[in-house]
């Protein structure tokens, strides 16, 4: 008869290890992904008011006040 203890133990530390790491990946996944849309929706804005901002027929009074309202709504001033 062979005692089978520690195969057993080294079974379930791995099974358990193995979980662990499946959940890890499942939250570092859930992280990134609300982290990438956290990060895209202001660069959205960013872009549009970039976009505005290179069309050459404005006048410099109408660029002006387009960065003057950017900076207040960035900076809330």
């Amino acid at each position: 008869m062979h005692d089978i203890t520690d195969r057993k133990n080294i079974t379930e530390a791995l099974k358990l290890a193995k979980e662990k790491a499946e959940l890890s990946d499942k939250l570092k996944t859930e992280f990134l992904n609300n982290i990438s849309h956290e990060v895209r929706t202001p660069l959205n804005g960013i872009l549009g008011f970039a976009e505005i901002m290179s069309i050459h027929d404005l006048s410099k009074l109408r660029k002006k006040n387009h960065w003057q309202c950017f900076l207040k709504a960035v900076t809330g001033y």
